[in-house]
């Protein structure tokens, strides 16, 4: 694991990284209520994974904007309380949720808490969810345990991340990107799967998605500078070349080695006796 210089908070989060100005402009590229790597498209892919249907409960760790609470329970019914330290980020979930029809509003929750200090029912979700948000915690032994704790019997925990991969040299710019202005803590995709199996899990799945990344990340940047006079007259040409910089600089720590994209899928096993 790479260690950052200081923990991720709700002030870093809140005044740098997830302003409301950020969340209005990642939403034109990302869509409405997302916030992450490849928008409703590789969410629906994913969620299809989850055996998702009515009546089964969701946790969704780092929940952002909502966009994936929103389609988990849009296309298949589930309830689904979603949890993110961002004030800006629930706020965002909360008015985004406040548009949908009655119905729909009633299966989501979006609640502001520390995911390390939240106290939820033990053996409560049948999924524990969370799309590229864990990498901001550093605690990630103690989030696992609480996470084997919440989860049903038989219940799955999935998750994206950004990953590094295991080598001990790492260039300049990287280790400024994750440390100064990402305030990442990432595991090798490997590193995710040892962790979760040592926690209890079983059936545990950890792929490289990288390829897969490289792919959306070239056709959100291409989509996005395909737009650069709307967004430079809504924003500004400052904040256009920070978001194309930020997609660019990300290319190359995938292109050089140094960063990936992985996808951990594990199941709490019914008859696991884990320590907790």
């Amino acid at each position: 694991m790479i260690e950052s210089i200081s923990p991720a908070d709700q002030d870093f989060l809140d005044n740098c990284q997830y302003t409301d100005r950020c969340i209005l402009y990642y939403a034109r590229t990302f869509g409405p209520g997302f916030q992450s790597t490849g928008g409703p498209t590789t969410t629906k892919d994913f969620i299809a994974k989850l055996n998702l249907a009515p009546g089964k409960r969701v946790l969704d760790i780092g929940c952002g904007t909502g966009g994936s609470a929103v389609l988990m329970a849009t296309l298949y019914g589930a309830n689904v309380h979603g949890i993110d330290l961002s004030t800006n980020m629930i706020n965002a979930a909360r008015q985004y949720r406040d548009k949908l029809d009655p119905e729909l509003r009633e299966k989501l929750e979006f609640s502001m808490h520390n995911i390390l200090e939240v106290e939820l029912p033990e053996e409560s979700y049948d999924v524990v969810y969370s799309r590229d948000a864990i990498m901001h915690i550093k605690e990630k032994d103690k989030l696992f345990h609480k996470i084997y704790r919440w989860l049903k019997p038989g219940g799955t925990f999935f998750v994206t991340d950004y990953c590094v991969y295991p080598t001990t040299r790492y260039t300049k710019d990287f280790l400024d990107y994750i440390h100064n202005q990402r305030r990442y803590f990432m595991l090798t995709v490997e590193g995710y799967g040892e962790k979760l199996r040592s926690v209890g899990f079983g059936d545990v799945k950890a792929e490289d998605l990288k390829q897969t990344a490289m792919n959306v990340n070239q056709r959100e940047l291409d989509a996005f500078t395909a737009n650069r006079d709307s967004f430079i007259k809504e924003f500004s040409q400052e904040e256009y070349d920070a978001v194309v910089k930020r997609w660019v600089d990300r290319s190359r720590f995938f292109e050089e080695g140094e960063m990936t994209w992985g996808a951990i899928t594990a199941r709490k096993t019914i008859t696991a006796n884990a320590s907790h």
